[in-house]
């Protein structure tokens, strides 16, 4: 299961591809490219060092949020779906809770 999680972090970095055949170069950040990159660089590692229970909580709680994530920008790609749409807040929020949740376990 874990390597499917890890395979995902590769297609989630195709968002960055997609911006630049779309030309949204605004959306890419560095802080963009450092989450992407470093991403594949903790899950190779967690992988091929760490492959226990104790990832499965990390993996979890990311992919949770993300379904959240995803789910969202699905959701306000439809004009009459945007004003109903007031939880965006709630997923940054998340975000950091699941970081601040998960650099915890992890320590």
């Amino acid at each position: 299961v874990l390597w499917w999680y890890y395979f995902s972090k590769l297609i989630e970095f195709m968002d960055t591809f997609f911006f630049i055949l779309r030309k949204n170069n605004h959306q890419i950040t560095f802080l963009h490219i450092y989450h992407h990159a470093s991403m594949l660089n903790i899950w190779w590692f967690v992988m091929n060092w760490v492959p226990c229970g104790h990832s499965y909580f990390g993996a979890s709680l990311n992919s949770f949020i993300h379904v959240l994530m995803y789910s969202y920008y699905g959701l306000s790609a439809v004009p009459a779906l945007r004003p109903y749409l007031w939880w965006k807040k709630y997923i940054t929020q998340g975000q950091l809770i699941q970081f601040f949740l998960t650099m915890s376990q992890t320590i």
